[in-house]
C-alpha cells in the first residue's frame, strides 16, 4: 500500500512539473504542449 501511495505522489508531482515546463523545454524532450496537457490531466492513480 505504501508503494502505491508513493507511486501516486510521484505521478502527481511529475505531471504537475511537466505541465509547468515552457514550450522550448518541451520541444527539447520531444513532447508537444498538447501531449503535456493531456498527460497532466490524467488522474494521479492512472499510469
Amino acid at each position: 500500500m505504501i508503494r502505491r501511495v508513493a507511486r501516486w505522489h510521484m505521478n502527481w508531482r511529475t505531471r504537475t512539473q511537466l505541465a509547468r515546463l515552457p514550450d522550448h523545454m518541451l520541444k527539447d524532450i520531444g513532447v508537444s504542449r498538447a501531449d503535456a496537457e493531456r498527460e497532466a490531466q490524467k488522474p494521479f492513480w492512472k499510469e
